[in-house]
């Protein structure tokens, strides 16, 4: 399966890297910046095209890995060449395979993948990527390559329906992107409390991390402790006396989600004065 990559960023280097170490054949790189591809060319011991159409032509696989944005743009050139029979696809989480509109028309393949993952360097995550899950949606043949293109891999394949993409990367940012959020909270109270960054969140370090293996192991209504799972409403009265309208607006939006978590784990708890309480200005 020769496929041929559009961006040579930190995605699009980390995948081809990975992929060629499966036994999959990247045939090389086209990017506006030529020194980026031929730095992700030179890694993956491909080669560089000068222009979309030279790679198109040479490839089975056409993936784009361009910042959200540019995938439309991209597609635009890309549907001028002769796609029949050739996959396409790209790498957005919040992006389905929808937008190369057209692209069964023209014979091709279209369809998405996406790791639930950070990739946060290109030259050494494709170390680390081998346990993480992907999503997958789009034409049936096309999913069909993507599973032989990680037949060598072990990483799982999530497939869903196309219409559920933006709804799948809310979670996926709901459970990596806000997570960081409320820990620039939590550091910040540390702070306040007279300890410094790095400090406060060595300390925290083992409660962030067992709160989350707990829930993978157990799931959330298992792995839920705390104050309003108790329902504790001196605790949690006292929790808001401390905070500024800022903290106080976010503490409250995720501790009802949270009576949500532990009314189904205590389904004869009455949870009605807490919900009172959170509501409050």
């Amino acid at each position: 399966m020769d496929i041929g990559i559009i961006g040579a960023g930190k995605v699009g280097c980390t995948l081809g890297k990975y992929w060629s170490e499966q036994n999959n054949r990247i045939i090389g790189y086209y990017d506006t910046k030529e020194d980026a591809a031929a730095w992700a060319a030179s890694f993956t011991h491909s080669k560089i095209y000068r222009t979309i159409k030279e790679l198109v032509a040479d490839s089975e696989v056409v993936l784009i890995t361009v910042p959200d944005g540019l995938i439309e743009s991209v597609w635009q050139e890309v549907k001028t060449c002769s796609i029949q029979e050739k996959c396409i696809l790209h790498c957005s989480g919040s992006i389905s395979s929808k937008v190369f509109e057209g692209a069964l028309s023209l014979g091709g393949y279209p369809a998405s993948i996406h790791p639930l993952y950070a990739v946060s360097d290109k030259k050494s995550t494709y170390l680390s990527i081998k346990d993480a899950a992907f999503s997958v949606e789009g034409n049936p043949k096309a999913v069909a390559v993507i599973k032989d293109i990680f037949a060598n891999c072990s990483n799982p394949l999530l497939t869903f329906d196309t219409n559920k993409k933006t709804l799948y990367h809310t979670a996926a940012a709901t459970a990596s992107n806000l997570v960081v959020g409320l820990l620039s909270m939590a550091q910040e109270m540390m702070e306040e409390c007279g300890f410094d960054k790095e400090e406060a969140l060595k300390a925290m370090a083992p409660l962030i991390i067992g709160n989350v293996e707990a829930v993978i192991e157990r799931g959330p209504q298992a792995a839920l402790t705390g104050p309003i799972e108790r329902n504790d409403l001196i605790t949690v009265e006292k929790h808001l006396s401390q905070l500024s309208q800022e903290q106080k607006k976010i503490y409250k939006s995720v501790s009802n989600q949270v009576i949500n978590v532990a009314q189904k784990k205590h389904p004869d708890r009455d949870y009605h004065a807490m919900r009172e309480l959170l509501q409050k200005d």
